[in-house]
């Protein structure tokens, strides 16, 4: 099974029905994102060996963390079952520790986290909100963030503010994109000759470092001419396999005039 079916059920099956008996008042959103191979549905086997399993966060507003997060933590602690679906449910050799924090809760003993969304995308990008974003804001985001904030899957959303957040990062505004674009090509551009020079000198292994070095960057090129974020290394090859039509537009429109967008030059 995977890890996000994994604890869809989880939330569904053991964690709602929980909140609904102990907390009927409580609003939440209920969600898996943030960090994890099961986020972008490349989870396998040996995904097992860190941080995955049952588990699911819980964001609430920062009244309700401050009246109820620590405590509902400990009260699942006394009733969660130990395992699910033949999972255990407590944190097993992860190397990244339960939450803890100013606006976060969690538990070696279950999967289970409270958050505010707040501190979420200050832990994520630095920020507290996603409103008014600038290019400079936007150009520091690292594109593994963007794409673990913005996969993964929300069970549960009472008041939005989490689909809000996760809309507004779907994916760079246009003047980002285009410069991204810009940017991508200006690199291809400053090495593409050296696969052929480094050969005519004799230097096979250079040219083949330099060859290969270039494949990725027009394969992260496929990705921003996709519009999609690209992963970091480990699942660059696995996401790029999964592109749509498994071409590069290399000849649209709007990759033609990134270079003339940012400086007029072809």
């Amino acid at each position: 099974m995977k890890g996000i079916e994994l604890s869809r059920g989880f939330y569904t099956e053991i964690v709602r029905p929980w909140l609904s008996q102990v907390a009927p008042e409580l609003s939440y959103s209920a969600a898996l994102i943030g960090y994890g191979s099961e986020l972008i549905g490349f989870d396998d086997e040996t995904s097992k060996d860190h941080n995955w399993g049952p588990r699911v966060h819980i964001y609430v507003s920062q009244d309700s963390f401050r009246n109820d997060a620590r405590w509902l933590v400990a009260e699942f602690s006394k009733s969660a079952p130990a395992s699910y679906l033949g999972e255990p449910i407590g944190w097993r050799s992860r190397p990244h520790p339960p939450a803890n924090g100013v606006e976060a809760a969690g538990s070696p003993g279950h999967g289970l986290e409270f958050h505010t969304l707040e501190a979420r995308l200050e832990e994520h990008f630095a920020l507290r909100s996603t409103a008014s974003l600038n290019a400079r804001q936007w150009l520091g985001f690292a594109e593994q963030k963007l794409l673990a904030f913005t996969s993964g899957a929300v069970f549960r959303d009472d008041d939005d503010r989490l689909g809000q957040a996760r809309h507004r990062l779907e994916y760079f505004p246009d003047d980002v994109w285009l410069y991204k674009i810009a940017c991508q090509w200006r690199r291809i551009a400053e090495e593409q000759a050296f696969v052929g020079r480094a050969g005519q000198v004799g230097d096979d292994l250079g040219s083949r470092v330099i060859a290969a070095r270039l494949v990725r960057d027009v394969m992260r090129m496929g990705f921003l001419l996709e519009r999609r974020y690209a992963p970091y290394s480990k699942w660059l090859g696995s996401s790029f396999a999964e592109s749509p039509d498994r071409k590069i537009p290399l000849a649209s429109p709007s990759a033609c005039h990134a270079f003339e967008y940012v400086d007029g030059a072809r």
